[in-house]
């Protein structure tokens, strides 16, 4: 649902951040893609720690953060090690599982997004509550434009602590 524009000055939207150039290049995946590919396309913008997977139309579908990628590696490289402390015979299955997402539409978990007239508050909530490094913004048609850092907010929180310190 698009939030109402504020009357007040001081409430930025996503849109604007992207605007001054505070998002990042987005990485899309198909949801097709394979296990390889994926971590090819992190290596090639290591700054962005979370892939779009998307499907024909460029939807986002789904998400699949940089860590979901890392313990997929680990399991390949290491299986016996992620037994350790295993206390219960579900859990040598769970690994083999785990172990056959090869593709991106098997990684990839629920998408939680931003879109461009989100105000930053709601920006940093969402990524906050999302345990994640950041999120993906989407257009109106649910389409791929670029990710919000949460580190991106930093400059919003050195304007306002500039203002407050500026009337005191």
């Amino acid at each position: 649902m698009a939030q109402q524009p504020s009357s007040d000055p001081r409430v930025v939207t996503v849109a604007e951040l992207h605007a001054r150039g505070l998002s990042s290049e987005p990485i899309a995946v198909r949801e097709e893609t394979l296990f390889g590919s994926i971590v090819e396309a992190f290596q090639q913008r290591p700054a962005v720690r979370t892939v779009a997977v998307v499907n024909a139309r460029n939807e986002v579908v789904g998400v699949i953060p940089v860590r979901v990628l890392y313990e997929a590696m680990f399991l390949d490289v290491s299986p016996s090690a992620a037994l350790v402390g295993a206390t219960d015979f579900g859990a040598p299955l769970e690994l083999v599982r785990e172990m056959r997402h090869r593709i991106a539409g098997e990684l990839m978990t629920e998408p939680v997004l931003l879109h461009l007239d989100d105000r930053e508050s709601d920006a940093f909530t969402r990524i906050h509550r999302a345990l994640m490094d950041d999120l993906p913004i989407v257009d109106a048609d649910n389409r791929l434009v670029s990710y919000l850092d949460h580190v991106a907010l930093a400059p919003l929180w050195i304007e306002r602590a500039s203002e407050a310190g500026a009337g005191e």
